[in-house]
């Protein structure tokens, strides 16, 4: 309604949970996409991975194209079937689009990609201020967006790459992956169910530091030992918990950690936590905030105060 009023000449609307029963749902977009599939709010959407793809396939509307980033096999034919009954066109953006990196690149605060379409490189050397290794998914679903938007909308290359080099600058965007200070780094990031925290955990393991600081907090409706199975043994760990009601206790944290290895203390706070990460971290460490969106804003608040 904001949206109409203001008469935007086009609204992204993003689902909150799933997709079927979202209240975005009442809506019938130019176009759906649907990003990635993976366990989460297994409680609201279903505990298997073809239960989580049938709610988010909810979105695909009659004749309305959808786009969908990346999807095993298990989920490939629930989104089919639902386009199918919906007559709606699919498009799979892992089939027709793909990124990689020119060379071996250990600048930490941009990205570049070579970018390939049905095989073929169509962009040389792409620059991108979205920082996290798992971001290359995103674009390459936003370049099956634009694809199919380039039929009713006029989008230029120049507009795609532009908006693509300056995401953060364009829209306020902040809490993945995102760089705080060098020394010692300081990286936030949001992901906060097992296949986020796995992809930033990957990427984090990849730089070169002495030792790494994390500070997690999670919500208590999360899967709590996935999490905690996927984070490194090797780390430094100062549980916390974000100053919300729906909060995981920071010390049923801290207990539930040291079933897998992981060693630290409680905070009471983020503030408190990264105060004595800061107090504890080398110039060549590595301070990692994340296992929630809650505690990574609770982070940003606390650091841009400061």
């Amino acid at each position: 309604l904001y949206f109409k009023h203001k008469n935007v000449d086009v609204a992204v609307i993003e689902t909150g949970m799933g997709g079927r029963l979202d209240s975005t749902n009442v809506i019938t977009p130019e176009l759906s996409i649907i990003t990635n599939i993976g366990f989460d709010h297994t409680q609201y959407l279903g505990d298997t991975l073809k239960k989580i793809a049938t709610e988010k396939a909810g979105i695909i509307k009659e004749k309305v194209p959808v786009v969908v980033g990346m999807a095993n096999s298990e989920v490939r034919e629930v989104f089919i079937a639902k386009a199918r009954a919906m007559k709606s066109e699919i498009y799979f953006a892992d089939d027709r689009f793909s990124l990689k990196k020119p060379d071996e690149d250990n600048n930490i605060e941009k990205q570049v990609f070579n970018v390939y379409m049905n095989g073929e490189q169509i962009i040389d050397k792409l620059n991108t201020d979205l920082l996290g290794d798992y971001q290359a998914l995103n674009i390459i679903t936003v370049m099956q967006a634009i694809y199919l938007m380039q039929k009713g909308w006029t989008i230029n290359s120049e507009s795609l790459l532009s908006g693509l080099r300056n995401v953060k600058r364009n829209t306020g965007f902040v809490g993945r992956w995102q760089i705080m200070r060098k020394s010692p780094i300081v990286i936030c990031d949001a992901g906060h169910n097992p296949d986020g925290l796995s992809l930033s955990i990957e990427q984090l393991t990849k730089l070169r530091g002495n030792k790494i600081h994390i500070i997690i907090g999670m919500v208590d409706d999360k899967d709590i030992g996935n999490m905690l199975s996927i984070l490194p043994d090797s780390a430094e760990y100062y549980f916390t918990q974000a100053a919300i009601p729906r909060a995981l206790d920071r010390e049923t944290l801290l207990k539930k950690a040291s079933d897998y290895n992981l060693r630290g203390h409680s905070y009471s706070s983020v503030s408190d936590a990264y105060d004595s990460a800061i107090a504890n971290a080398g110039t060549g460490d590595i301070i990692f905030i994340g296992g929630s969106s809650f505690v990574v804003a609770d982070f940003l608040k606390y650091f841009n105060s400061i």
